[in-house]
């Protein structure tokens, strides 16, 4: 992506990263969007957040040109998961299966509201994703 794309995009947006050294497309991690800045796109990788959560979870700086945009957004646990929910697959089945209340206080402190994940959607149906 260029730079200008990669400055629009959103904290909590899915891209995908392929390595400078990347050998085939298959060869790409997932990731979301931390913050961007004029030369990096910071994201935090999935399988990283998946063990940790957001808050947990350090964001890697990489090059607007080796990061895709993709149609999705974070999902996942903001502090580590408790084990007991570890095979939940999103928020949303979190959230019936009664998730500590702490869990939606991070989420709103770290800016993932419902608002924001509107403005999620209606960028990406900017873009055509």
């Amino acid at each position: 992506m260029n730079k200008a794309e990669a400055l629009g995009m959103l904290k909590f947006e899915e891209v995908k990263y392929a390595s400078p050294t990347a050998t085939s497309e298959k060869d790409y991690e997932i990731g979301f969007v931390s913050s961007v800045n004029d030369n990096y796109i910071h994201i935090k990788f999935k399988t990283q957040l998946d063990k940790l959560g957001w808050i947990n979870t350090t964001s890697q700086a990489c090059r607007h040109e080796d990061v895709t945009a993709v149609k999705g957004y974070y999902n996942g646990f903001m502090n580590t998961p408790d084990p007991k929910y570890m095979n939940i697959k999103s928020w949303g089945e979190a959230m019936t299966k009664g998730v500590k209340p702490e869990e939606t206080v991070l989420r709103e402190k770290e800016g993932f509201t419902f608002e924001h994940m509107f403005k999620i959607f209606e960028h990406q149906d900017e873009k055509g994703l």
